[in-house]
């Protein structure tokens, strides 16, 4: 599947950065409770991060994204789905350890209708 590169840089380290970087880490804590947000695993010093979109084809669940030199193991990977109008809303996450330098392997919760979906990555270093 064709990648293409939208952003890569520094991000301030800002409390509000490690917030927003932590978001794919939810997953893995106990967001309940009574009226707080967040929560999340910590991954270090949050500061550089490289970005891209990757085109989906019809009636894809799962798959692979490689080829993306990254500069090392990213701390993270935060995936969306892009969907085209009138579109199913879909979630993806990656699946524990297969990221790399080199990419990574994603699930949807379900299954594309169409080839118009796009999986947009975000990987924190």
């Amino acid at each position: 599947m064709p990648t293409e590169f939208y952003g890569s840089g520094t991000v301030p380290k800002t409390s509000d950065t490690k917030r927003i970087l932590m978001v794919k880490e939810l997953q893995a804590t106990n967001a309940g409770g009574g009226g707080g947000g967040g929560g999340g695993i910590p991954i270090g010093n949050p500061g550089s991060f490289k970005a891209g979109v990757t085109n989906l084809g019809s009636g894809v669940s799962a798959g692979t994204v490689t080829g993306l030199a990254l500069p090392g193991t990213p701390a993270s990977f935060l995936l969306t789905v892009k969907q085209p109008s009138n579109g199913l809303v879909l979630v993806a996450s990656t699946v524990s350890g297969t990221e790399t330098s080199d990419g990574f392997s994603y699930s949807l919760n379900g299954q594309t209708d169409s080839a118009s979906y796009k999986l947009a990555w975000t990987a924190a270093f």
